[in-house]
């Protein structure tokens, strides 16, 4: 946004940020732009702000192209007067945006991104305004889409999806202004409602900051070239070798983006490029080598010196980008094999930690090259240990689980026997009466008579039973009836239990 525009105010209710906010023009430095970079409360987002300088507008373009080339969202902020004023700071850098994002879609080489317009100090009340101020804004974004030479058959929203978000002003309206702006910030969250991944421009972490530098470099090594072109052209020996640069830079630019296509292509398959790092640097160096061959004749010329450091710059950070990917691909191999090797209950985890690093270390080492300093596997190495490490501690955590819920089938099962067991005491010792018990019975039955009588002694209980039973085996005992069984017709039993 324009100076003293509001722009800290906003970032810090939208975001939980920290920014210092300026009250006046004496706290800017003057003749200066500045790009400053925050994080949110969260720690996940970061945050740009954009100052201007009042007099290079060159360095305030060049500010833009490196921000947009690096965010997923680019908020505009507007005040409400400005909206439609055709001379204003905030359409001169709209008009920088949306000139890249056309070539860069002419080019086939895009990522889409959310455009933010925050209009501030609007009477959010009136719907007539809040209408007005939102047809402006599309039709002009519409308007300078065309003048940016976007190809007619695409429209701005398929390389922008603009978003409108009205503010009250924040002097005046403060809690009303610090609801709406907090809404914003959450929209724009991580996980919230405006956010999709295809805004991303698939920058990893750990790569950042060489990529944010080697942006830079492009960036104003391209502002500066094109600022000088004036001056340049007025010789016809530096106009000849502009043009020889050019050409060859665009030769050499297809060459290399072709070439590293290829490379994406596989790597995207799941393939691993064998030896990366020479790959990336024949790459390198046969472009280099073409260009110079192209420019010989101009060497000592100061656009093609400037025009062959673009070219390297650029080259240098798609391979980058490129490595980064490869390194991302030989980290999930790795972790996948550490998981397969150590899937058995018998494996040992220590052996399949250092295998899976083995096989990464190998594949990082044949990915770098002497050429490019500043790469590095460290990170991926760690992150990588870090997830191993990790999965071991769950999977000892699962095995630790596992033997105690066993020991814990063990003990009731054991619990379980011993309860059957009593339980087959108690029967045998209610069925046999109790142990170390005598039983005692004893019947007697008169000489020629149906008359039994019956005694008996069990469980310290004593029973006598008399009855009258006919005989009708007494032709089979002889005239004495029970007389043979015993002296007096007495028969004794005895049950002894053990």
């Amino acid at each position: 946004g324009s100076p003293l525009s509001g722009k800290s105010t906003l970032l810090n209710a939208a975001f939980g940020a920290d920014l210092s906010i300026s009250k006046s023009p004496s706290n800017r430095a003057q003749g200066s732009a500045a790009l400053c970079a925050t994080k949110d409360a969260t720690d996940s987002i970061l945050l740009f702000e954009m100052g201007t300088s009042d007099s290079d507008r060159d360095l305030d373009t060049k500010c833009a192209r490196f921000a947009c080339a690096l965010a997923d969202v680019m908020m505009l902020n507007i005040p409400a007067n400005d909206v439609g004023a055709l001379d204003s700071y905030v359409n001169e850098i709209l008009w920088t945006l949306l000139e890249d994002g056309a070539r860069s879609l002419t080019d086939g080489n895009f990522t889409k991104t959310l455009l933010v317009f925050a209009v501030r100090d609007v009477d959010v009340g009136d719907e007539e305004e809040c209408k007005e101020i939102t047809s402006i804004l599309l039709d002009d974004a519409r308007r300078l889409w065309t003048e940016a030479g976007a190809p007619a058959a695409s429209p701005i929203d398929e390389l922008f999806d603009i978003s409108i978000v009205l503010l009250p002003h924040a002097g005046f309206e403060t809690d009303q202004f610090n609801a709406r702006a907090k809404q914003l910030g959450t929209a724009l969250s991580v996980n919230g409602s405006e956010m999709q991944p295809e805004y991303s421009k698939g920058i990893p972490e750990d790569s950042f900051a060489v990529f944010s530098e080697s942006m830079w470099e492009s960036v104003f090594a391209k502002g500066i070239v094109e600022s000088e072109v004036e001056t340049v052209v007025s010789s016809p020996a530096s106009k000849a070798a502009l043009e020889c640069a050019e050409a060859a830079f665009s030769s050499g630019f297809d060459k290399s983006n072709a070439e590293i296509n290829q490379l994406r292509l596989k790597i995207a398959r799941g393939d691993l490029v064998r030896n990366f790092g020479s790959a990336a640097y024949t790459i390198l160096s046969g472009v280099e080598d073409e260009f110079r061959r192209a420019t010989a004749e101009h060497s000592e010329d100061e656009s093609v010196v400037r025009k062959a450091r673009e070219l390297r710059s650029i080259v240098s950070h798609s391979l980058m980008l490129l490595f980064s990917k490869q390194l991302q691909l030989a980290r999930e191999n790795a972790l996948t094999l550490y998981k397969s090797s150590s899937v058995a209950d018998d494996a040992s985890s220590e052996l399949a930690f250092f295998k899976a690093d083995d096989m990464f270390v190998s594949t990082a080492k044949d990915s770098v090259h002497d050429a490019f300093p500043t790469w590095s596997f460290d990170n991926e190495r760690t992150e990588l240990q870090n997830s191993m490490k990790e999965l071991a501690a769950q999977r000892r955590r699962f095995v630790q689980a596992r033997l105690q819920s066993a020991h814990q089938q063990q003990n009731t099962m054991h619990y379980l026997q011993m309860q059957q067991a009593q339980l087959r005491a108690i029967q045998e010792h209610a069925y046999s009466g109790g142990d170390g018990q005598l039983n005692v019975g004893a019947a007697y039955r008169p000489t020629d008579t149906n008359l039994n009588v019956s005694v008996g002694y069990q469980q310290g209980r004593t029973n006598v039973q008399i009855s009258v039973v006919p005989d009708e085996y007494a032709g089979y005992l002889g005239p004495n009836g029970f007389s043979a069984v015993g002296p007096a017709n007495l028969g004794m039993s005895f049950n002894v239990s053990i």
